[in-house]
């Protein structure tokens, strides 16, 4: 969405040595003209250009951006503590009839062996079957298929796609469950 991205972003430009009372007042300029809009380095511009041509070159992800709702939050009430929860869906689409839900997540190191890692060490897993089980209290049905798409911080800015299978779906819905017995 090129028209939202400019209408959202600016770039900030060098405003040089601040300690000039010049460059200041530039930069206050700057700054109240573009009130309400989300001010980026050019290093951070280069970052999400290379990102945007990853997720055009792979055609499920376009997909599914295409026909999906970004950053969806939702709540639902857990039926057996009868907590009030609330969940953050980075990407909930539907193609083809199936339902897909995919978080995206940022890392230094995009080797195999570093997000298998990850993906245990930060409970990502347990973190999936929580937004499922909220997405299937909203949808009436879990996503049938869950993911992660892991975007590397530095240059040349590459990414990978993990899509989960059932049982590790399955795993992660088990252990929320787990975790919301206990309380």
């Amino acid at each position: 969405e090129p028209q939202v991205f400019r209408s959202s972003y600016i770039v900030a430009p060098d405003f040089g040595d601040l300690r000039s009372p010049t460059n200041r007042k530039t930069k206050q300029l700057f700054l109240e003209d573009n009130e309400g809009r989300i001010i980026i380095t050019d290093e951070q511009l280069d970052m999400i250009c290379r990102y945007s041509e990853r997720i055009a070159k792979n055609s499920t992800l376009t997909n599914l951006m295409k026909n999906g709702m970004n950053e969806i939050a939702g709540f639902y009430t857990d039926e057996k503590t009868l907590l009030k929860c609330k969940f953050k869906a980075d990407l909930i689409s539907h193609l083809n009839g199936e339902s897909f839900y995919v978080d995206f997540k940022t890392t230094n190191n995009l080797s195999d062996w570093s997000i298998r890692n990850t993906i245990k060490n930060f409970s990502y897993a347990t973190q999936l079957g929580f937004t499922a089980e909220g997405i299937k209290n909203i949808e009436g049905v879990y996503p049938k298929y869950c993911g992660w798409v892991f975007l590397g911080t530095t240059a040349p800015f590459e990414m990978k796609c993990y899509f989960a299978e059932a049982p590790t779906i399955d795993y992660g819905i088990h252990k929320y469950r787990k975790n919301m017995d206990l309380l």
